[in-house]
C-alpha cells in the first residue's frame, strides 16, 4: 500500500471534526444574533474614529493654513487661526461623552484652545439651538504632543457636532498644529 493512501478511519474522524467544528461555529452565531435581538450586548462605545486635523474647516483668521502630515497648523506670525473640525456621529446616539484634541503648542504665551459643540435648528421657532463642552486649553509650549479633553456634551438625535479650536500665531518659525480629534459615547 502506498504512503499516500489514506485509511478509511482517519477519514471518518476527520468528517466528525469538521461536522463538530461546524456546529459550534452556527451555535456561536445564533447565540450573537439572540444578544443582538435581545439588547443583551456589554457596554460599548460608540464613535472613537480619529480624524486628522486637515479635516478642519478655517473660520477665521489665517487666510491659508498649512497642513503637514495631515496635521492643520498656522503658519501667520500675527494672526491666530481659527477652525472648526466637523465631528461625524451617529443619529441614535444622542450625545457625545468624552472628547480629545492631541496638538503640538510651539507658543510660549499663547495656547491652543478647543470646544466641542453641538447644534441644531429648530424649524418651528426659527432659531439655532447649541449645547458647548467647557473649553480645554494647552499647557505650556513645545514640539510634544498634547492632548486637549474638553469633555461631553448632550443634545437631541437631530444635532451635528464639532469642534471650535484656536491656534496661535507661529513663534521663530515654530508652527502649532493641530494634529488629530475623535469622540465617544459610551453607553
Amino acid at each position: 500500500m502506498s504512503r499516500y493512501a489514506k485509511n478509511k478511519m482517519s477519514n471518518w474522524v476527520a468528517g466528525i471534526a469538521v461536522h463538530r467544528s461546524a456546529l459550534a461555529i452556527f451555535i456561536t452565531l445564533l447565540v450573537a444574533l439572540f444578544m443582538v435581538m435581545t439588547g443583551a450586548l456589554p457596554a460599548l462605545a460608540s464613535g472613537g474614529k480619529i480624524y486628522p486635523g486637515s479635516m478642519g474647516v478655517r473660520s477665521a483668521g489665517t487666510s491659508t493654513p498649512k497642513i503637514s502630515y495631515s496635521a492643520i497648523g498656522n503658519p501667520s506670525t500675527s494672526t491666530s487661526l481659527y477652525l472648526d473640525l466637523p465631528v461625524i456621529s451617529d443619529q441614535s446616539v444622542g450625545g457625545i461623552d468624552l472628547s480629545f484634541v492631541r496638538v503640538i503648542d510651539q507658543h510660549p504665551s499663547s495656547n491652543i484652545s478647543a470646544q466641542l459643540c453641538g447644534v441644531y435648528r429648530s424649524s418651528s421657532q426659527c432659531i439655532w439651538y447649541i449645547s458647548f463642552s467647557p473649553i480645554s486649553y494647552s499647557s505650556g509650549s513645545g514640539c510634544k504632543e498634547q492632548v486637549l479633553s474638553p469633555g461631553g456634551i448632550s443634545a437631541n438625535n437631530r444635532s451635528h457636532y464639532y469642534f471650535s479650536c484656536k491656534v496661535p500665531p507661529k513663534y521663530n518659525n515654530d508652527i502649532s498644529y493641530i494634529i488629530s480629534y475623535e469622540v465617544e459615547k459610551v453607553y
